[in-house]
């Protein structure tokens, strides 16, 4: 039936990928402050650093990042959310649904083309890593994906009053 309760399920599933974004973008940034007191500590130290570790830790950035934005979307605490979701929810529920279907919509459109970047990508080696750019790029579509799925549930719970 349409517009029907998902249920417990669906919103247990939506609880484990905001957990798991959470985590991922927590993990990744924590690597990243490993990577760089590493690099500085072995600069200092040994006067070396693998040519590596700096393009290490901007990979790990950047899934960090989506990750945690993803999350944020979800939890109206990104800024294009912080901004207008009080008013909004009181006076102008049909226009911030339209803006939230809009946000639907490019998160979709992003996670599309960021899958044929990636695709288009994996050809391509990094220089210092020598892994496959399909990896880094690959944040794109893996968290814009999400943030898409997690923006279906802020819709639903914009429906719903919630």
């Amino acid at each position: 039936m349409p517009g029907a309760d998902p249920g417990p399920r669906a919103g247990a599933v939506i609880e484990k990928l905001d957990r798991a974004l959470r985590v991922i973008a927590g993990a990744s940034l924590a690597l990243v402050f490993l990577v760089i007191i590493l690099q500085v500590a072995m600069r200092y130290l040994l006067q070396s650093v693998p040519f590596f570790m700096e393009e290490a830790a901007r990979y790990l950035c950047a899934w960090g990042i989506f990750a945690g934005v993803a999350s944020a979307i979800f939890h109206g605490t990104h800024i294009r959310v912080a901004v207008l979701q009080d008013r909004l929810r009181k006076t102008g529920r049909p226009i911030g649904l339209l803006l939230e279907f809009t946000c639907l919509c490019l998160y979709a459109l992003v996670a599309v083309s960021g899958f044929q970047l990636a695709l288009f990508l994996h050809a391509e080696k990094s220089i210092a890593m020598g892994i496959p750019l399909s990896v880094p790029v690959a944040a794109i579509p893996v968290f814009f994906t999400a943030a898409a799925i997690l923006s279906v549930a802020r819709i639903r719970n914009w429906r719903n009053g919630s």
